[in-house]
């Protein structure tokens, strides 16, 4: 019964197969090509597969990639509204929005960090917020965006800060003939909500250019102080000092506190923000607030962060006691300045670095300098150096040089030149001013030698600065203020020039010359030294953004140099330069009077040299620049508003009463009838030096002309009034 089965089977082969049979065979062996077909679909699908598979892996790594890298910088999504950014194109603007807004961003960060790197702050901040330190634009496709932001939950990091902007007018489109004027919408929106701000923008060049780029530069610092709001506590602290109009000064200190105060709610940099509070309080006037910021910074346990909290004090406290209305309150901040630095002294050396150690000897000249003012010299001279003035004002009597000497080397012996300038420039400035204003001009020989001391100081701290503008800057100013001390003696009886000549370290014995031919040597090498001084400082570049050495200050003082020469063409180019950088380089609101200056200068030149005669010779570089600032030819010749003036907008119009003002009190040589003006329109050493002493105290740098300027508008009126300005329509 076993084998009957088997044999069944094989006679069933032997005998052939039945119909069912040979129907089925051919579903058990397909053809070649269904073989091939499945095969080909098999491996499409695994291929399908791989691809999907690998698209994810690639959007996992750029997204991954792109919020790792954001543990480090910030990304932010910039949305320009694509038919706005069409309409700003037709309206002649070249301006990339997105990359302006991100480069306004990093240029407050590399400030900060600048700052913390030359103070010697570093440790005051935890390292993540020392590490957060650029900004780039950061845009995703949605499938991307969703794995990134998954990414991001897993990492706990905060989702990126977004902005939009768009432009918007009405009742006319913007490109209409008649629309002058529309608004820029800029919405910034990140982890804290959203934020919106407006600009009023006109809609021709260039003014169109400078509000599109001051709008970028603000929404910058609103932007970075919802990003990394200590970041941008420090930065508006610094940048206060250089806002010009109160109203400026008071906003950026306002935003610091509140940015400290946010950044101090995460736990994180408890002393800086207790600093930046501190700072914040002190220059908005809430002294014994502001020092009880600082002295719970100084309570800490961290030995840089005791450095820093009390010198903050130090520092602070000298300015109130040279610069304060009250004579008691003067006494009582300086007895207190003086007990914090005696407890500064007493700190070891070894306890804190290089950077942060540097500072305590900086707070003890700052007070040398406090006390030999508020001592050595009357009221007078306390109130200008107090107002930056730039001359001794008139009757003021002191014995200053000596003791500015002195400190001078003090500074030598505590502030090697290996370290950082930003304690030097520290003193060296304060000291040159009270040079200007605390020596009397007819005290020739102290503010020549004196002059000279501090530019070879100068010399020995600038071969070890890698950033040496303002040291630059500094020495060039005290260079034409020993020219203009050198001038002064040729008026002196020949004894008294003898004298000067032998303080200053001549060897009468070795030469025959005349002292008067000797005097002409020492002013030409004085000029020479600041003209190069001013050269040099065009060319090189500032330790941080925050010191004032701008190219509108660096080129009127080259021009003032060139003037002084008696390179009247290379000095019209130098001040032309200067006028041209307000105006292309959509220069800050805080260099009005800095363009002031340079349009008086330049002004006042071309008028004492006879441009307002009737049959002056026209000057096309002079026309074209006065021209962009909205003034007329002969717009200066006329001191008295031009008729109109007051109802078309023009850039002169803002600075006229500065300019004016200048021109009728140093260029009178010019302004006098024919008989007493040069024939040739030219100017001699005299008519020069005396014009160049003139300028430093009127015009921009007269103390109340400059006070009713800054005191009686708000810096935002003026922004209006410039842009308008820059924007009317021909």
């Amino acid at each position: 019964m076993k084998d009957a089965q088997p044999q069944a089977s094989s006679q069933l082969s032997r005998a052939g197969a039945s119909p069912v049979t040979q129907q089925q065979q051919p579903a058990a062996r397909p053809p070649r090509a269904a073989l091939i077909k499945a095969w080909a679909d098999a491996a499409t699908a695994v291929l399908k597969a791989l691809i999907l598979l690998l698209t994810i892996l690639a959007v996992g790594l750029v997204a991954g990639t792109a919020v790792w890298r954001g543990q480090h910088s910030r990304a932010v999504t910039i949305m320009v509204d694509p038919e706005s950014e069409k309409t700003l194109q037709a309206l002649g603007s070249d301006l990339d929005l997105r990359e302006s807004l991100i480069d306004a961003l990093n240029e407050r960060v590399r400030g900060v960090q600048q700052i913390i790197a030359f103070q010697g702050a570093a440790g005051l901040l935890d390292a993540t917020q020392r590490d957060a330190v650029s900004f780039k634009p950061f845009g995703l496709d949605l499938p991307v965006g969703d794995f990134a932001h998954w990414i991001r939950d897993m990492l706990g990091t905060p989702p990126p800060e977004a902005v939009r902007v768009e432009l918007m007018c009405a009742p006319l489109p913007c490109t209409a003939s008649g629309a002058t004027q529309g608004t820029l919408l800029v919405t910034l929106s990140g982890p804290g909500g959203s934020h919106r701000v407006s600009y009023p923008i006109p809609l021709a060049n260039p003014g169109l250019s400078r509000a599109l780029h001051q709008a970028m530069q603000q929404s910058a610092t609103l932007l970075l102080g919802k990003a990394e709001p200590i970041i941008a506590s420090i930065y508006d602290v610094n940048a206060q000092t250089q806002a010009v109009f109160p109203d400026e000064k008071r906003q950026d200190l306002e935003r610091a506190e509140g940015e400290a105060l946010t950044a101090r709610s995460t736990g994180k940099d408890i002393c800086a923000t207790d600093v930046m509070i501190g700072l914040s309080l002190v220059w908005r006037g809430l002294l014994q607030e502001g020092i009880a910021a600082e002295m719970r910074a100084a309570d800490s346990a961290d030995f840089t962060c005791q450095v820093h909290a009390k010198t903050n004090i130090v520092f602070m406290l000298s300015s109130f006691a040279l610069c304060d209305p009250s004579p008691k309150t003067r006494k009582e901040t300086y007895a207190l300045a003086r007990q914090v630095q005696d407890r500064l002294a007493k700190l070891g050396r070894s306890q804190v670095d290089d950077l942060v150690y540097y500072r305590i000897p900086t707070g003890g000249l700052d007070l040398d300098i406090v006390q030999s003012i508020t001592e050595l010299s009357d009221e007078k001279v306390r109130t200008a150096f107090c107002n930056g003035a730039r001359i001794a004002p008139p009757g003021a009597h002191g014995d200053l040089d000596e003791h500015i000497r002195v400190i001078l080397d003090k500074m030598l012996k505590l502030l090697p030149p290996s370290q950082s300038p930003y304690f030097v420039l520290g003193v060296l400035v304060p000291l040159r001013q009270a040079l200007e204003v605390g020596v009397p001009r007819e005290d020739v020989i102290g503010r020549w030698i004196t002059a000279h001391k501090m530019i070879n100081a100068i010399d020995t701290y600038t071969l070890a600065d890698k950033h040496p503008r303002r040291l630059f800057l500094e020495q060039g100013e005290l260079a034409m203020d020993a020219a203009l001390a050198a001038h002064a003696a040729l008026a002196l009886p020949s004894a008294e020039k003898l004298n000067t000549l032998k303080a200053a370290g001549v060897d009468l014995a070795t030469t025959e010359a005349t002292p008067d031919a000797l005097l002409q040597t020492e002013i030409s090498q004085d000029l020479s030294t600041g003209r190069v001084a001013f050269e040099n400082a065009i060319v090189t570049d500032t330790t941080t953004p925050f010191e004032q050495s701008s190219d509108i200050e660096t080129l009127t003082l080259l021009g003032d140099a060139l003037f002084a020469i008696g390179d009247i063409p290379g000095a019209q180019d130098a001040y032309a330069r200067a006028v041209d950088a307000f105006i292309k380089d959509d220069e800050p609101l805080d260099q009005i009077i800095l363009l002031a200056r340079a349009a008086a200068h330049w002004a006042s030149l071309r008028v004492a040299s006879g441009g307002c005669r009737p049959n002056a010779a026209p000057d096309a570089t002079w026309e074209t620049r006065w021209g962009q600032l909205g003034a007329g030819t002969h717009d200066v010749c006329a001191l008295d508003q031009p008729k109109g003036e007051a109802e078309r907008p023009a850039l002169f119009g803002i600075i006229r009463p500065l300019v004016a003002d200048a021109i009728k009190r140093c260029a009178q040589s010019a302004l006098a009838p024919a008989a007493r003006a040069p024939k040739d329109g030219s100017l001699d050493q005299d008519e020069r030096f005396a014009m160049l002493e003139c300028l430093r105290s009127s015009g921009p740098d007269d103390i109340s002309l400059r006070s009713h300027f800054i005191n009686d508008q708000t810096g935002a009126t003026v922004e209006a009034k410039i842009e308008n300005a820059l924007g009317a329509r021909p």
